[in-house]
Parts: structure tokens; C-alpha cells; sequence
């Protein structure tokens, strides 16, 4: 676990200073989870068990990825971590990391005061994934370029009744301005204060 933490500590570098989690820092993290888990409980059935376990994460996290709402390289590190424990363990780990992650967004939110401009986003989001009748990338802080289309595509995109809803301009008015300047949350971090926790006998 000591090995994981330097990884982990390594992927924070790369999170927060070039926002994103290389690919063969993951796989590194993987084999090494393999190993361990092999030596650690078992032979094959504890290299099962972080296959089974990396599985699973990474399909309850590949939706949240599709919407846009957390990166290809976070649901990496999350599966491949949560491979490194089972059970009631794995949970925790995954509970206690995601709650990091909203402590800090928390404070991101208080200290930008922008609790209402989002909530008016996530509002609009919610609107118009109803008006389209299908999820589209969750674009808050992600620039007026992003996919997912424009304000001007909103009142078009639904059908009948949905079309007269939404109307012309449609909700992507406040999701324009949702798209410009917020600041995500980077979860390599949450994940290695989380393992450090585990090891510390918190959970």
C-alpha cells in the first residue's frame, strides 16, 4: 500500500498540474494492484477479486463519465484503486473519497460564491436533458465551445410538446454563462488522502 501511495501521490502531480492522469501511470497502478492482491490474498482468487473489483467500479462510474461530470482518467484511477480492497473496505473507500471531493467543492463554491449560479445550471441541465429527451456532457466550466450544442439548438431539439416547453431560447440561456470559469475538483487527490486514511486504520 506504501507503493500505492507514492503512485498516487505521483498521479496528483499530473492532476493538478497538467489535468490529467496518463495512461501508463494507470496501468503501473494496476499491475502493482494485481501483484498485491495475488501475494496478499491468495494466488488467483485475490487477482480475481481486483479484477471483479476494478469491474464494478468502473461500470458504476463509466455513466458519470458518459454526462461528462467526471474525466476518463479519474474512473481509471477509481477502478483500479478500489482493486486493491473488497467488500464493506471498497465502499468505504469509495464513500470516503467522494466525500472529500464535495468538502473541497464546498469550499470551491463558498469561496467563489457561486452556489446559485450552479444550482441555476444544474436547473437548466436537468431542463433541457428533459426538452431533448436524452443525457448530453454536463458542461459547467467547460468553455462556450464545449460539445453538447448551443442556446440557439434548444428550442429544436425537442418534439411536440417538448418543443413548446423548452421554446426558442430554451434554458441553455443560463447554462451559457455556467460554461465559463469554474474550477473542477481534482479526485487524485480525494483518492490519496482517502488511502491514507485506510491505512490509518480510520476505516
Amino acid at each position: 500500500m506504501v507503493v500505492l501511495c507514492l503512485l498516487l501521490a505521483v498521479a496528483c502531480l499530473y492532476d493538478y498540474l497538467e489535468t490529467r492522469i496518463p495512461n501508463w501511470l494507470i496501468v503501473m497502478i494496476s499491475l502493482f494492484g494485481l501483484g498485491y492482491r495475488y501475494w496478499d490474498a491468495g494466488g488467483i482468487v485475490g487477482a480475481v477479486g481486483f479484477l471483479e473489483s476494478s469491474f464494478i467500479v468502473l461500470m458504476c462510474f463509466y455513466p458519470l463519465f458518459k454526462i461528462g461530470t467526471i474525466g476518463a482518467g479519474d474512473v481509471k484511477l477509481f477502478a483500479s484503486v478500489a482493486g486493491y480492497l473488497s467488500g464493506q473496505t471498497r465502499v468505504c473507500f469509495l464513500f470516503v473519497s467522494l466525500l472529500i471531493a464535495a468538502l473541497i467543492s464546498i469550499v470551491f463554491i463558498l469561496r467563489e460564491k457561486s452556489a446559485g449560479e450552479r444550482l441555476r445550471y444544474l436547473c437548466a441541465y436537468m431542463q433541457d436533458v428533459r426538452c431533448q429527451g436524452k443525457w448530453e456532457l454536463y458542461e459547467y466550466g467547460r468553455g462556450e465551445a464545449g460539445p453538447g450544442g448551443g442556446r440557439e439548438n434548444r428550442g429544436k431539439a425537442g418534439s411536440g410538446g417538448n418543443r413548446e416547453a423548452c421554446g426558442e431560447n430554451g434554458p441553455g440561456g443560463d447554462r451559457e454563462a455556467g460554461r465559463k470559469g469554474a474550477k473542477g475538483v481534482r479526485l487524485a487527490g480525494p483518492v490519496l488522502l482517502s488511502v491514507i486514511m485506510h491505512m490509518g486504520g480510520i476505516y
